[in-house]
């Protein structure tokens, strides 16, 4: 395809139109830079609608846009609420890192909208002011088509006002991920953005979120009608990581900073006992997502030690650093770039030319829903075991190339997963016709098929598209560290 005709698909916004998206040579920066100018204006514009922004922010982050034809001309409504303060915390970080090697005021623009939006999401819930909400919309029809057009128990949608807006926020059980998104956002715009009045409103959120948590034990109570027993409490990890932020932004409550300093020694030991070894390669076949929560809870608890010239700085390096040998070749530019901006580029050649190689294999915009079939694989037999007690997947034995995945925020999901299902022990054996045929076995409730997994959709669909926050993320991490201009 032209230049010029994949800017016509795009005609939405006149600065798609104006970029030269695929024309300049593959890997370099600049093809990298036209991405992301793509991505933050396409994103920045769907994010300023009426139905997500809201008392001056983004109150929502969706993982796609519906749109009503491929060419991108109506937005007909937004898709899946289910990680709002998660990836608007990263989204937060990435025009923070934006912000710092740019000054572009846009970025900052970005920066100030998103942060609103975080407050909107923790200030509406009936729990109380610094629970997050995964999400919130104005009661609009195109906002209520986003919960099947209705919003009640059924669709697990509330009703609620903030500050004289009728508004709409998903149900969803409490989720402590949410909190590692924020976190993290925080901690990269304390450490990117000198502005005042961000740093104002960065310190008047973090206390609230901080009183919250220390008044319920560090605790997320089930949002009604669901029972108790779908809360969740912050891991040891979140619990330091959130107290060292406070601590540093502020000094002057003397509570936080004595609470901080009474419990960092206990809430270490048993962090390291979170990230030993064995913990850290189960996530391998098991929730590989732990393994981007943990790096973005370790990045943000560093930095604020690193702050507070703290010497247990140095003890959580050195937990991040044994992420790295799960996730190595794996062209995971997210990861590697924290490793990168932690350690230094200097003797790292490998983690980067692994990162400037996820960054190059990244979908070129608009980034829509494609139908990818995974090409002939070895599997991994060790996942077949695993699976077969209900602890894995079963996965290739060497990682798809970032060509053959697809996820709203990619560096989360395994590069090895090839079929779809909870757990699924089944052997399968491919086939050219059929690309994948199963061997089921006669007693496994789930031996109808073989779905291509999240990053392999079977359905191409252009009218959907991602935000790409994942590849924003890793841009800019990487151009603040200098990995590329």
């Amino acid at each position: 395809m032209s230049c010029h005709n994949w800017a016509q698909r795009i005609g939405l916004f006149a600065i798609f139109a104006i970029l030269p998206f695929g024309c300049s040579t593959l890997g370099s920066s600049n093809n990298f830079a036209d991405k992301a100018r793509a991505y933050d204006a396409f994103i920045a514009q769907q994010l300023s609608t009426d139905d997500i922004f809201i008392e001056g922010g983004f109150a929502a982050m969706p993982t796609a846009f519906q749109f009503l034809d491929d060419q991108l001309s109506s937005l007909d409504k937004v898709v899946g609420l289910q990680d709002g303060p998660l990836l608007g915390g990263i989204y937060l970080a990435s025009q923070a890192l934006r912000f710092a090697s740019t000054s572009d005021p846009e970025a900052r623009k970005s920066v100030i909208s998103m942060l609103n939006g975080l407050r909107v999401m923790s200030f509406v819930s009936p729990q109380g002011k610094g629970y997050f909400v995964r999400g919130v919309l104005r009661k609009t029809s195109s906002a209520l088509r986003s919960f099947g057009g209705s919003c009640d128990e059924a669709s697990a949608c509330a009703e609620a006002t903030y500050m004289g807006n009728a508004v709409i926020y998903p149900t969803k059980k409490a989720s402590r991920d949410q909190y590692s998104g924020v976190l993290y956002g925080f901690a990269e715009t304390r450490d990117m953005v000198t502005d005042p009045a961000v740093l104002d409103e960065l310190r008047i959120q973090t206390k609230v979120i901080i009183t919250y948590l220390m008044k319920n034990n560090f605790t997320l109570p089930a949002p009604p009608p669901q029972k108790a027993s779908t809360g969740q409490t912050l891991t040891a990890g979140q619990k330091l990581a959130w107290l060292a932020l406070a601590a540093q932004l502020l000094p002057e409550d003397e509570q936080f900073v004595t609470f901080f300093n009474e419990h960092k020694n206990e809430l270490l030991d048993l962090l390291k006992l979170s990230v030993l070894t064995p913990v850290l390669g189960s996530h391998y076949y098991r929730d590989y997502y732990s393994y981007n929560l943990s790096y973005i809870v370790l990045k943000s608890l560093h930095s604020s030690l690193v702050a507070l010239q703290d010497p247990l700085a140095d003890e959580v390096k050195s937990m991040a650093n044994k992420i790295q040998p799960y996730v190595k070749d794996t062209q995971n530019s997210f990861f590697d770039n924290i490793f990168l901006a932690q350690n230094g580029k200097a003797g790292h050649e490998d983690i980067i030319k692994d990162s400037l190689s996820g960054l190059n294999g990244y979908a070129s915009p608009p980034n829509y829903l494609r139908a990818i079939v995974p090409p002939k694989a070895k599997i991994d037999d060790a996942s077949i075991i695993l699976a077969g007690l209900g602890q894995s997947r079963i996965q290739a034995f060497n990682p798809y190339p970032v060509e053959m995945r697809q996820d709203y925020f990619i560096w989360q999901r395994t590069p090895c997963r090839v079929c779809y299902g909870e757990f699924d022990a089944r052997p399968f054996f491919w086939d050219e016709n059929t690309k994948v045929k199963v061997a089921g076995l006669d007693n496994n409730p789930k031996a109808a098929g073989c779905i291509p997994d999240t990053h392999s959709a079977s359905i191409e669909d252009k009218r959907q598209i991602f935000p790409s926050v994942d590849y924003l993320i890793a841009y800019w991490q990487g151009v603040q560290i200098g990995l590329y201009n």
